[in-house]
C-alpha cells in the first residue's frame, strides 16, 4: 500500500478531522480490515512506542510506522502463545517464574534485561506466583528497557526467581494447610454439636414417652450427657432406618406414577408441574386419612388405565406371609412338558393384560407398601437375633434403582426383581421374572436409543483418607453405590457391544481363544482392561449367534430387538445374583468390607465388565478355594515348559561347559520371552524358542490324550484307543501346551463346579491336587523332556491300571519310556558321568498336615521307583553280565524257574540291615538279572519267531515289565491313599525311607523271577474284590429289607429285588465317590445298630500276622491288638471300602516278600482258595452281621496251639448262637439228603482245592448237627457225668479217648463214647462257667454255646492245618512237578469224598 492509499484510508478514518487518530479507532479498523483483536494494551503500547506518550494521537505521518508495530506486536503475540502452550505441561494456563524468564530471554535476545525483568515482577500483585498467559504476553512484545546482561548475571536472576518461587509455595501450602485445620475443627464442633443435641433431644423424648411430660420439664440441660452416644453414628441400622428406607421406595414409585399420569393429561411443562403438585397433595392427603381407596377415583385423571398390573410388574412380594404362586405355576408347566415356546406365550399373555387404573395401581402400591412394613415388624418381633441389615441394605439399592429410570413401569420392575434373589441360568430358561426382565430391558434399550448413547456414569477412584475414617454403614452404602454404578456402566458396554459386534468363523473354536484371551488378561493386570475391550464386540457376537440358533431352535420369532433384549436380560440376572453373593458376603465378614469396597471400585474405574464376561464365558473368576487346584495345575505345567526350553538351549548353546547361574539365566531369559509371545497370543513364533530339531515335534506323542478325553471314556466304560491328534492342529511344543492348559483348568473348574463333586468330602477333592503335585514331582525328577513327557502322560492316566490297563498307544509309550532311559543311561556311562540320586526336601511335616503326609509318602514311592530302574539298568548294563549269562543259557527252562525260587527264599532271610547281607543282596539281583534275561530272550524269540534277540532289546523288555509293576504299585498306593490316617502313612514313610537306604530293589527282584503260570496280583485282587462285593451286596439286602420288612420283601420278584438293589448300589458308590459318609449313614439307616464293621469282623490280616509274630516270638504278654486301634467314625460301608484297601496293600506287599518268604506258586494258590473260602462261607450267612463276623474270623487262621483273640473268643460265641438256631430251625423243618459231591476232573488246581473245601465244609457241618443232636438230647446228663472233681472229669475223658481209638469201626459203640464224653464235657463247661461268671446265672443253653463255639474254632483250625499241609509238600516249581501236584490233589478230593460218604451212612 503506497503513501497516496495510507492517505485516503487515514481520511476515511479521522470522520471529525481532528488530524489524529485514537487507539479505539486503530482498534476497530484492524478488527474490521484485518480480523486482527489485538488488545487495547497493545495497541496504546505500539502508539507509546512510535508516537511517544505525550503525543494525542496518532498523525497521518506516524500511521504507517504505527501498523507496521501492530503486525510486529501481532506475529510475536502469536508465536508466543505457543510456546507457552508448551512449557504449561500442566494444562493450568500457568508456567513458572523459571519458564517465563526463559521465555523473556527467548524474545529479548542479547538485548534481556534484568531491569525489565523485575518491573514485570513488580508490576504482578504477587510477584512470586505462577504467571497467565495475559500477564506475560505484553512484556514479551515491549522493547525491552536498560542494559542487556550477560549470562552470568541472567543466571543469578534465574536462582534468585526459583528461591523466591520456592519460599512462596512453602507459605501457601502452610497457610492452605492452617486453613483446612481451621474449617475440620468447625465442622468436628459443629458435628459434635449437631450430635449432642440430637442425643439430648431424643433422650427426653424418651423421658416424655416413659415418664410423661413433667419429667421431660424438669429434665436439666447438665443431665443431657448421661447418654452417652456410639462412636460412630453409621455402624448400626435401626428399625427406624428401615421404615424410613421403605417410605422412601414407595414415595419414589409413587411419584413416579404421578409424574406419569400428569404427562399424559397436561400439555406444556407448566401444567405438568402444576398438575404432578396437585396429584400428589391429593394424594398424600387421602393417604394420611385412610381413605386413598375410596377416595383415588375422585381424582379424574385417575381413572386413565396403565399398561400393567402391579403384580404383573413387580411381581410376587417376597417377605412374610407372601405365597410365591408364579413358582407353583411355573413348575406345573414344566411338569405337563409344555414346550418353552407355549410356556414363553403364556408367561408374556398373563403379563401385559390386566391394565388397571392409575388409581388402582396407587391402591395396590399401598396395600404392598402397608404388607411390606407389617411383615418387616413381624419379623423382628419374632426373631431374637433380628438383623436390620441385609433388609436395609437391599432396599436402598432398590431405591438407587429406582432412581435411575425414568418411567414408573421401569422403576416398578427394577424394584420388583431387586426384592427377589435373582438366579442366572446360562440355557435362558423362561420365567415370569425374565419376562420381566426382557420389558425392563426393552425399556431401557429405548430410553438409551432417545437420551443418546453417552455414558452417564462417573469414574472416580475412592479417597483412602475417608475410608480410614469411614464407619460400616457408610462403607456398606458406598459399596452399594459402586456396585450400581457398575452395572450400569456394563449395561451401557454390552448395548454398545451390541452395536459394533463382530460376527465370526468357527464359534467354538473363537470363543475358546476369546476366553484364553480374557483370562490372559484378568492373570496379567487390571488396570489395563484395553485388551478385554477389544474382543467385547467379538464375544458379543458370538453370543448373539448362539441367542439365535437357541430361539430359532425354540421356533420363537427371531429379532434383532428380541435377541438385544434376551442378552440384556442375561446381565441383568446375573448382576442381581453377583450383587446379593457380594452382600451376604460382606455380612458373613464385616471385617472384608474395605477389600470388596476397593475391588468394585477398581471393576469400576478401570471397566472390567466381569458380568459381561460372565455370561459370555461362563463362571471364569476363580474362587478361592478353585486357586488352590488351579495353581498345582499351573505349576505342573510350567515344570513341562521349562523342560522344553532346557531342551532346546541343550540343543543351541554349549550347555554342559556352562555354569549353574550361567545355565539359570539363560532359562530365566527364555522364560521370559515365552511369557510374552504368550500374552501377545504369538504362537508360531514360539518355535524359535523350541528350535528347529523339535519344531514340528507334537506335544500329543510324548504326553497322549488330555485328561478329559481319558475321563471321558472312562466313566463310559470304554478302553478304546485314544485318537491320533484330538482333533487339535499341533503348531510347537510350547504352542501346543496353551490350550492343553486350557483344557484342563477348564476340566479341573468344571469338576470343581459340578454338583458331584460339591458333595464330597474336602479329604476327597484334595486329591485333585495330590494327584497334579504328584505328576509335577515326576517332571521334576526326569532331566529329559522326553522322558518326563512320555512319564507324565502315563501318571496321568495311572488309573486306568487298575481297571481296564492301559490301551495300546499307553502301551507304546510305556516301551518307549524303558527304550529311551535306556538309551540316556547306557550314553551316561559311555560319557563317565555318575549317577547321582535324586534327592528331595527330607523335611517331617506338621502334625495334622495329611496333604503333606500324603505328598511325602507318594514322593518317597517314586524316589524308590527311580532307585529300582537305575539298580535293574546297572545289571543289566553292566560288562560282568556277560559271565552270568552263558551259564544261565545253558539251563532249561525248569532249572532257571528253580534257581529264582532258590533265589527268591535266599532273599528273604536277609536281614538288609546289615552291610553283608545287602551286598549279598546285590549278588542275588545280579544273578537272577541274568536268568531273568535268558528267560525274556528266550520269550521274545518265541513270540516274535525271530532267531536271535539283542540283549539291548531284552533290556528294554525287563524295564518295560519293571514299570509296569512299579505303575501298578503307584495306582494301589493313590486308591487307598485317601483312606489312610496320618499315623499310617507315617509308618509307610518310615518303611519307604528305609527300603531306599538299604537298597532292597523289591521290585526288581519281583520283577525278575515272577512265573509265567504264576497267580498274577491282579487275579488274586480280583478274588479280594469278590469278596467285599458280596458283603457289601448282603448289607445292601439287609438294608433293603429294613426299609420295607421281610414279609414284603418276600413278595417281591427277583427281578423287582434285582431293581431295587441295582439302585440303591449307584446311590452307595456315589456317595462313597464324593466321600460322603453322612448321607451313606442316611442310606443306611437303623439296619445293623450300632454295629461297626471293625467291631465284626476284627483287626485285619496285616494287624493279626504282626501280632501273631510278636506274641510266638516275645517272652512277655503281647496286648490285644483291637485295644490299639482307633475305631474309624465312618460308616458301615466306607468301613468296608477302607480294609479291601488295607487287604490289597496287605497283598500288594505280601507277593513281593515283604512279610516273609516270597510265595511260591502253591502259597498263591492257597491264599486264593482260603479268600474264596471266606468269600463261600459267608455268603451262606442268612445276614450281614453273621457275613461280616464269618468272614473276619476265617481271616485270622488258629493252626493247633497257636494263640486265638480274646475279642475272637466272643465272636466265636455269637456265631455259634447263631449257628444252633439254623441247626434247630432246619431239624424242625425236616432234613433232605444231600447230594453227592460232583468230582472235578480238569487239572485246574483252583477248582480242586476249591472241591476239597466244599467236602470238609460238608463233613463240618454233619458235625455240628450231630454235635447238637448230643447236647440237646433229653435226659443227656448221666450219673457218669456228674463227678466230683475236675482231676476226675479229665481222667474219665482220657480213658474215653482211648476206647474211641481202639472201637473206631463199630458205629454204635462210637456213638455211645461221643455221646458220653460229650455230657462229662458240659458238665466241666458248667462248672467252669459259673467259676469265671461269678454272680450271673449259667443255664444249659450258655453251655450250648460255648461248646459249639468251641467246635467251629476247632474245624477252622483243621481247614488251616490242611491247607498248610498243601503248601508244605515241597516246592513245585517245574510244569512236571504241578501236574503231580495237580494230581495228588485229585486223589485227596477222591478220599475225602469217600470218607464223607461213610460218615453220612453212619450218621443216618
Amino acid at each position: 500500500m503506497d503513501s497516496r492509499e495510507l492517505g485516503s484510508v487515514f481520511q476515511s478514518l479521522d470522520k471529525s478531522c481532528t488530524g489524529f487518530l485514537t487507539v479505539q479507532q486503530l482498534q476497530d479498523f484492524l478488527q474490521q480490515v484485518f480480523y486482527i483483536t489485538l488488545s487495547t494494551n497493545q495497541i496504546e503500547a505500539a502508539f507509546k512506542q512510535v508516537c511517544g506518550s505525550r503525543s494525542k494521537g496518532v498523525t497521518i505521518d506516524t500511521f504507517e510506522d504505527v501498523l507496521c508495530e501492530l503486525d510486529r506486536r501481532q506475529n510475536t503475540e502469536e508465536q508466543a502463545y505457543w510456546d507457552f502452550q508448551a512449557l504449561d505441561i500442566t494444562g493450568a494456563n500457568r508456567i513458572s517464574l523459571r519458564d517465563a524468564q526463559l521465555l523473556f530471554k527467548e524474545y529479548h535476545g542479547d538485548s534481556f534485561s534484568v531491569k525489565t525483568w523485575q518491573d514485570f515482577l513488580k508490576s504482578r500483585r504477587n510477584p512470586n506466583a505462577d504467571i497467565c498467559f495475559d500477564e506475560i504476553s505484553l512484556w514479551l512484545c515491549n522493547i525491552p528497557v536498560g542494559v542487556g546482561a550477560t549470562e552470568d548475571e541472567f543466571r543469578m536472576e534465574e536462582d534468585r526467581s526459583l528461591s523466591s518461587q520456592n519460599s512462596y509455595w512453602e507459605d501457601a501450602l502452610s497457610t492452605s494447610r492452617s486453613i483446612q485445620e481451621d474449617q475440620l475443627s468447625r465442622e468436628k464442633s459443629e458435628m459434635e454439636y449437631v450430635t449432642s443435641t440430637y442425643w439430648g433431644a431424643q433422650r427426653k423424648l424418651d423421658r416424655w414417652k416413659k415418664l410423661g411430660l413433667k419429667a421431660m420439664l424438669l429434665d436439666e440441660d447438665a443431665d443431657i450427657d448421661d447418654m452417652i452416644p456410639p462412636t460412630q453414628i453409621s455402624d448400626h441400622v435401626t428399625v427406624t432406618d428401615v421404615a424410613e428406607a421403605i417410605d422412601q421406595k414407595y414415595k419414589c414409585l409413587r411419584e413416579l406414577v404421578l409424574v406419569e399420569l400428569s404427562s399424559l393429561v397436561a400439555v406444556t411443562d407448566d401444567e405438568k408441574s402444576d398438575l404432578f403438585q396437585q396429584l400428589l397433595y391429593d394424594t398424600e392427603q387421602f393417604r394420611r386419612r385412610g381413605s386413598l381407596n375410596e377416595m383415588v377415583l375422585s381424582i379424574p385423571e385417575a381413572k386413565l388405565l396403565t399398561e400393567s398390573s402391579l403384580p404383573a410388574l413387580m411381581g410376587p412380594p417376597q417377605f412374610r406371609g407372601s405365597r410365591n404362586t408364579e413358582t407353583d405355576e411355573l413348575r406345573t408347566l414344566r411338569t405337563s412338558q409344555t414346550p418353552e415356546k407355549d410356556i414363553r406365550k403364556i408367561i408374556e399373555k398373563r403379563m401385559f393384560e390386566g391394565a388397571v387404573s392409575f388409581g388402582d395401581f396407587l391402591v395396590d402400591l399401598e396395600t404392598r407398601y402397608s404388607a411390606e412394613k407389617s411383615a418387616n415388624r413381624i419379623d423382628m418381633d419374632q426373631s431374637e437375633n433380628y438383623s436390620h441389615m441385609p433388609v436395609f441394605c437391599k432396599l436402598m439399592r432398590q431405591l438407587m434403582l429406582i432412581k435411575g429410570e425414568n418411567s414408573f413401569m421401569s422403576a416398578s420392575i427394577t424394584a420388583g426383581l431387586a426384592e427377589r434373589e435373582q438366579q442366572y441360568s446360562g440355557d435362558g430358561e423362561y420365567s415370569w421374572d425374565r419376562c420381566r426382565s426382557e420389558r425392563l430391558a426393552k425399556a431401557q434399550i429405548k430410553k438409551r436409543n432417545l437420551q443418546g448413547k453417552n455414558s452417564r456414569v462417573q469414574k472416580e477412584a475412592l479417597d483412602e483418607v475417608e475410608l480410614q475414617i469411614a464407619g460400616h454403614m457408610d462403607l456398606v452404602m458406598e459399596f452399594i453405590s459402586q456396585i450400581t454404578k457398575k452395572h450400569t456402566l456394563e449395561k451401557e458396554a454390552l448395548l454398545s457391544a451390541l452395536d459394533n459386534r463382530q460376527d465370526c468363523g468357527n464359534a467354538q473354536e473363537q470363543m475358546k481363544q476369546l476366553c484364553t484371551h480374557y483370562r490372559t488378561w484378568r492373570s496379567s493386570s487390571v488396570t489395563d482392561a484395553s485388551a478385554w475391550h477389544k474382543i467385547i464386540p467379538q464375544a458379543v457376537g458370538l453370543l448373539y449367534r448362539k441367542w439365535v440358533e437357541r430361539l430359532t431352535s425354540q421356533g420363537v420369532p427371531v429379532t434383532e430387538s428380541l435377541i438385544s433384549c434376551c442378552l440384556l436380560t442375561d446381565l441383568q440376572l446375573r448382576q442381581e445374583e453377583e450383587f446379593h453373593c457380594t452382600l451376604q458376603k460382606l455380612l458373613d465378614k464385616p471385617n472384608s468390607t474395605t477389600d470388596i469396597l476397593r475391588n468394585e471400585n477398581r471393576a469400576l474405574v478401570f471397566s472390567h465388565y466381569e458380568n459381561i464376561a460372565y455370561i459370555v464365558f461362563g463362571e471364569t473368576e476363580v474362587s478361592t478355594e478353585e486357586k488352590e487346584y488351579i495353581q498345582a495345575l499351573e505349576k505342573k505345567y510350567d515344570s513341562l515348559r521349562e523342560h522344553i526350553i532346557v531342551m532346546a538351549l541343550q540343543l543351541t548353546m554349549n550347555w554342559k561347559s556352562m555354569s549353574q547361574d550361567e545355565k539359570k539365566n539363560a532359562v530365566l531369559k527364555r522364560k521370559r520371552e515365552e511369557k510374552k509371545m504368550r500374552t501377545k497370543d504369538e504362537l508360531a513364533e514360539m518355535e524359535r524358542l523350541v528350535g528347529h530339531k523339535h519344531k514340528h515335534l507334537p506335544l500329543r506323542v510324548f504326553v497322549g490324550e488330555e485328561k478329559h478325553e481319558f475321563e471321558s471314556r472312562l466313566q463310559k466304560g470304554s478302553m478304546s484307543d485314544e485318537s491320533a491328534d484330538g482333533g487339535q492342529k499341533p503348531l510347537n511344543l510350547l504352542a501346543d501346551l496353551i490350550p492343553r492348559y486350557e483344557n484342563e483348568q477348564d476340566h479341573v473348574l468344571n469338576w470343581l463346579r459340578s454338583r458331584d463333586t460339591k458333595g464330597m468330602s474336602l479329604r476327597m477333592k484334595k486329591m485333585k491336587i495330590i494327584h497334579l503335585v504328584l505328576e509335577k514331582f515326576c517332571i521334576d525328577m526326569e532331566l529329559d523332556f522326553e522322558v518326563a513327557g512320555l512319564r507324565l502322560g502315563l501318571v496321568e492316566r495311572i488309573s486306568a491300571v487298575l481297571k481296564e490297563g492301559r490301551h495300546n498307544t499307553d502301551q507304546h509309550r510305556q516301551s518307549q519310556l524303558a527304550k529311551r532311559r535306556t538309551y540316556l543311561r547306557r550314553r551316561r556311562v559311555m560319557q563317565g558321568e555318575e549317577y547321582v540320586k535324586p534327592t528331595v526336601n527330607k523335611s517331617i511335616p506338621v502334625s495334622g498336615d495329611i496333604m503333606g503326609w500324603q505328598m511325602t509318602y507318594l514322593k518317597e514311592v517314586v524316589l524308590r521307583h527311580l532307585e529300582e530302574q537305575e539298580v535293574l539298568l546297572n545289571c543289566l548294563q553292566d560288562e560282568s553280565l556277560e559271565e552270568l549269562l552263558e551259564p544261565a543259557a545253558m539251563m532249561t527252562a525248569g532249572e532257571r524257574e528253580q534257581r529264582l525260587m532258590e533265589l527268591r527264599d535266599k532273599r528273604s532271610k536277609l536281614d538288609l540291615k546289615k552291610q553283608g547281607d545287602r551286598e549279598e543282596n546285590l549278588s542275588i539281583l545280579e544273578e537272577a538279572t541274568a536268568i531273568g534275561a535268558i528267560q525274556k530272550q528266550v520269550g521274545l524269540q518265541g513270540s516274535s519267531g525271530v532267531q536271535k534277540v539283542s540283549l539291548e532289546e531284552v533290556t528294554v523288555a525287563v524295564l518295560r515289565d519293571l514299570q509296569d509293576s512299579q505303575d501298578k504299585e503307584l495306582a494301589t498306593v493313590l486308591y487307598g491313599l485317601a483312606n489312610m490316617d496320618e499315623m499310617t502313612i507315617e509308618e509307610k514313610v518310615k518303611k519307604e525311607r528305609d527300603a531306599r537306604r538299604m537298597a532292597s530293589s523289591d521290585n526288581v527282584l519281583f520283577c525278575l523271577t515272577q512265573c509265567k503260570e504264576d497267580e498274577t496280583e491282579a487275579e488274586l485282587i480280583t478274588v479280594v474284590d469278590k469278596k467285599y462285593d458280596m458283603l457289601q451286596n448282603r448289607l445292601l439286602v439287609d438294608t433293603v429289607i429294613s426299609y420295607i420288612g421281610p414279609t414284603e420283601w418276600k413278595t417281591w420278584s427277583a427281578s423287582q429285588k434285582q431293581q431295587k438293589l441295582d439302585a440303591l448300589k449307584s446311590e452307595v458308590e456315589d456317595f462313597l465317590k464324593k466321600g460322603n459318609s453322612p448321607g451313606l449313614r442316611q442310606v443306611i439307616g437303623d439296619t445293623i445298630g450300632m454295629e461297626t464293621v471293625s467291631g465284626l469282623m476284627g483287626v485285619n490280616r496285616q494287624v493279626f500276622r504282626a501280632w501273631l509274630t510278636q506274641k510266638l516270638e516275645a517272652a512277655c504278654d503281647i496286648s490285644d491288638p483291637e485295644k490299639a486301634i482307633t475305631p474309624r467314625n465312618a460308616d458301615p460301608f466306607s468301613d468296608l471300602r477302607h480294609r479291601l484297601d488295607q487287604d490289597k496293600d496287605w497283598l500288594h506287599s505280601y507277593l513281593r516278600g515283604e512279610h516273609g518268604n516270597f510265595p511260591s506258586w502253591w502259597d498263591k494258590s492257597v491264599l486264593a482258595v482260603k479268600i474264596w473260602r471266606e468269600t463261600w462261607l459267608a455268603s451262606e450267612d442268612s445276614s450281614f452281621i453273621f457275613a461280616a463276623l464269618t468272614s473276619g474270623l476265617l481271616e485270622r487262621p488258629h493252626p493247633k496251639k497257636k494263640p486265638v483273640l480274646n475279642t475272637d473268643r466272643d465272636r466265636y460265641l455269637r456265631l455259634a448262637k447263631n449257628r444252633l438256631e439254623m441247626i434247630q430251625t432246619q431239624k424242625k423243618a425236616g432234613r433232605e439228603k444231600e447230594p453227592a459231591d460232583v468230582i472235578i476232573q480238569d487239572k485246574n488246581k483252583t477248582a480242586l482245592m476249591e472241591s476239597l473245601l466244599k467236602i470238609l465244609e460238608r463233613t463240618h457241618q454233619q458235625e455240628r448237627e450231630m454235635f447238637v443232636s448230643m447236647l440237646t438230647r433229653e435226659g443227656s446228663t448221666s450219673h457218669q457225668a456228674k463227678l466230683p472233681t475236675q482231676q476226675q472229669r479229665r481222667a474219665k475223658l482220657k480213658k474215653l479217648q482211648t476206647e474211641r481209638t481202639r472201637v473206631r469201626g463199630e458205629t454204635r459203640r462210637n456213638h455211645e463214647i461221643l455221646q458220653a464224653g460229650t455230657e462229662i464235657k458240659s458238665e466241666e463247661c458248667l462248672c467252669w462257667l459259673s467259676f469265671h461268671r461269678e454272680g450271673d446265672k449259667i443255664t444249659q443253653m450258655d453251655v450250648h454255646h460255648y461248646l459249639l463255639g468251641d467246635l467251629l474254632y476247632h474245624q477252622n483250625c483243621m481247614v488251616e492245618t490242611f491247607l498248610i499241609s498243601l503248601s508244605d509238600k515241597g516246592e513245585l516249581t517245574s510244569p512236571s512237578e504241578r501236574i503231580r501236584g495237580v494230581r495228588r490233589l485229585q486223589g485227596e478230593v477222591r478220599r475225602l469224598q469217600q470218607d464223607y460218604r461213610e460218615k453220612w451212612t453212619e450218621s443216618r
